[in-house]
């Protein structure tokens, strides 16, 4: 079952690929709703059986992952994880949030405003690269981005690498946090590029081998 998701998952972004290059959105909306749906049933399915995914089978070269119109509230945003408002016309931001420059500062000065999104197409990143961690621990975002135990040096500038320790159930976590300088357009805002829960092994890897910048 899972080999045969992943299998229509693989079309349906291919078929999207082509859509794109055609200039067919419509095809290319209805594909990436297709891949949605089946990501979603490829992180139950997994689950329920209790048997890794396999993420690296989910990629094709080329594809990109394409915005469509919002849905309906999930039952994790309903639940008060994220608000969903309109940021300058644009429907899918979520307001995560406020965090403290002065945290910040260790990655750059130049931070243009405290607030916090993050759009539909990371949630689906999150979703699809990473499945169940959304559902299950975002609610511990905020908490992230307000009190880190560390910020480690990112591969890409004005970024921040931030991990964290919740108390509460004993879990480790990974965030990227892009962060809006003046050199960004004017409506930008500090965006979560991904969220994850990590193993401890890859914690202590990660304040083994990378510059930090922050403790």
């Amino acid at each position: 079952m899972q080999r045969q998701i992943e299998t229509a998952i693989r079309k349906q972004k291919g078929l999207s690929i082509i859509a794109g290059a055609a200039g067919e959105k419509d095809l290319q909306f209805q594909a990436q709703e297709k891949i949605n749906l089946l990501a979603e049933k490829y992180a139950k399915f997994s689950k329920a059986a209790d048997l890794p995914t396999r993420v690296e089978r989910l990629r094709v070269e080329g594809f990109k992952i394409v915005k469509i119109a919002p849905k309906p509230l999930t039952n994790a945003v309903k639940g008060g994880i994220i608000n969903k408002k309109s940021i300058n016309g644009v429907q899918d931001v979520h307001y995560i949030g406020k965090l403290d420059r002065k945290i910040y500062k260790c990655i750059t000065d130049d931070i243009t405003t405290d607030e916090v999104i993050i759009t539909d197409t990371q949630i689906q990143h999150i979703k699809e690269r990473h499945p169940n961690d959304f559902e299950r621990y975002f609610k511990y975002a905020e908490e992230v981005i307000k009190a880190p135990d560390y910020i480690i040096e990112a591969n890409k500038p004005n970024t921040a690498f931030i991990l964290k320790h919740i108390e509460d159930n004993g879990k480790k976590y990974e965030m990227i946090l892009r962060l809006k300088t003046s050199k960004d357009p004017k409506d930008y805002k500090n965006s979560i590029i991904t969220f994850l829960k990590i193993s401890d092994k890859k914690w202590k890897k990660y304040l083994r081998n990378k510059n930090v910048m922050l403790k």
